[in-house]
């Protein structure tokens, strides 16, 4: 994506994140969940009809604002433009909204991840990079952030790391 701020003075090209994917194994059954939401679906209003989509049990189904379904541990609920996902000791919220308004080429619409736990950790077994920043509670965790000129052009390099 490239983007002016600054009242046009500065030029930033840089990314943001479009799409959100999460699968979970229910315990003890073993029944596999999916979600995913898709920024290219949501209309001009940041909502839409068919922007997350999910699976139960390998079963397909479409979520739309004000939405939402059980499959076993996992719950799958849509509001205006947010998903939010709760798995086990998990909350994943992801917020569907347009890019910068000062945008010059790029997606019209970006989303914002958040990811709290919501009971011991320890019990899930965190893994992976999001997972593992979870293993030590009450460190914060703040990720790198871009620091923009006031003028010129800019890459920006934390990507999605903060």
């Amino acid at each position: 994506s490239t983007f002016r701020m600054n009242g046009g003075k500065l030029t930033v090209d840089g990314t943001w994140m479009t799409e959100a994917h999460v699968k979970a194994i229910s315990r003890p059954k073993g029944k596999i969940a999916t979600a995913s939401f898709w920024a290219s679906k949501l209309n001009s209003f940041n909502t839409g009809t068919d922007h997350v989509n999910s699976t139960c049990g390998g079963r397909p189904f479409v979520l739309g604002m004000g939405w939402d379904k059980q499959c076993e541990e996992m719950r799958f609920a849509v509001g205006y433009s947010t998903a939010t996902w709760t798995i086990h000791e998990w909350i994943i919220r992801v917020h569907g909204t347009r890019s910068h308004p000062g945008l010059v080429s790029g997606p019209a619409h970006r989303i914002d991840i958040s990811l709290r736990a919501k009971g011991p950790v320890a019990s899930s077994l965190p893994h992976g990079l999001i997972g593992q920043s979870f293993a030590t509670p009450g460190l914060p965790r703040i990720g790198q952030k871009d620091h923009y000129p006031a003028s010129g052009r800019f890459r920006t390099s934390a990507m999605a790391e903060g």
